[in-house]
């Protein structure tokens, strides 16, 4: 945006010099005036540059169909939480043995409440944690066209999100109907501590999220380090790739060390959320 001053007619004498003309300066020519009026073009440029990005992403998501698999997914993760937190879980019998007026429990129920070794909070930072994976291989990419880049990140965000949608509705759906207790469930019924949690332990939720999570972060990076082609440093690729894969499976294992799940619950868990990367990741190479 340019400001032309107003011209004023000089006075022309007979030696050939112009004489300024006199008065007050023009009232456009004030600074903090100009001030004034730069700062609001350079705010309107901020939000143009901003806002035409955005159009531009949310009117292709929309004509490309994308806007619908992520509305699903969301609406997946909705609708697995409220199962969690509306429907009561299977209330299921235990038997117990009684032996001259002494009552034998199970000795598989009889474990210490013990905390988590891997919190809840933890575990969403895991399972969101490839989401900055994905960017920096894109970043350290930076010789391929910038929308091509774009669109495998994008992609890769959305086969995360729906691996992480179905294997939350399917686990939380298997464990209010399992209703299987927790090796923890005398303990929590004698401290009167999170009793309806002690009714979900089969499957595992950390086992299956964070192998849902890190089985795609794990099959992202095969592909882009390209393991099985590679001519050289494949042992090395190979073991970066497979890391992933090794922290969800340390956290498996934390959850019996814990006493919340028996091997059984974490080898479920495992299999649903692998499961769901398969179908996942199937997507995302379709695209």
């Amino acid at each position: 945006m340019r400001l032309l001053a107003p011209t004023c007619k000089a006075r022309v004498q007979g030696s050939g010099q112009k004489k300024s003309c006199g008065g007050p300066p023009h009232p456009c020519l004030n600074p903090e005036r100009l001030a004034r009026i730069s700062n609001v073009v350079t705010s309107t440029e901020m939000r143009t540059s901003i806002w035409i990005p955005l159009t531009a992403g949310a009117r292709w998501l929309f004509q490309t169909g994308y806007l619908w698999e992520w509305l699903t997914a969301l609406l997946t993760g909705l609708f697995a939480a409220g199962v969690t937190v509306l429907v009561e879980p299977t209330q299921r019998f235990i038997p117990e043995q009684k032996i001259e007026s002494v009552i034998v429990r199970d000795a598989a129920l009889l474990y210490p409440v013990k905390p988590d070794l891997v919190s809840g909070e933890a575990l969403v930072v895991v399972v969101l944690s490839p989401i900055i994976m994905f960017a920096a291989v894109q970043y350290s990419k930076r010789s391929i066209a910038y929308h091509a880049r774009l669109m495998d990140f994008h992609h890769a965000c959305l086969s995360l999100c729906q691996a992480l949608a179905i294997t939350f509705l399917i686990t939380n759906c298997i464990k209010n109907t399992a209703g299987r207790h927790r090796p923890s469930w005398y303990d929590r019924v004698e401290l009167d501590y999170k009793v309806r949690d002690g009714k979900l332990s089969y499957p595992s939720g950390h086992a299956s999220m964070s192998f849902a999570s890190m089985g795609v972060a794990t099959l992202y990076l095969m592909g882009h380090t390209r393991v099985f082609r590679a001519t050289c440093h494949q042992l090395l690729l190979l073991l970066l790739s497979l890391l992933p894969i090794g922290i969800s499976t340390m956290i498996a294992v934390s959850r019996t060390l814990d006493y919340h799940h028996y091997y059984s619950d974490i080898n479920a868990g495992c299999f649903i959320g692998m499961v769901r990367v398969f179908c996942a990741h199937t997507i995302l190479v379709s695209s």
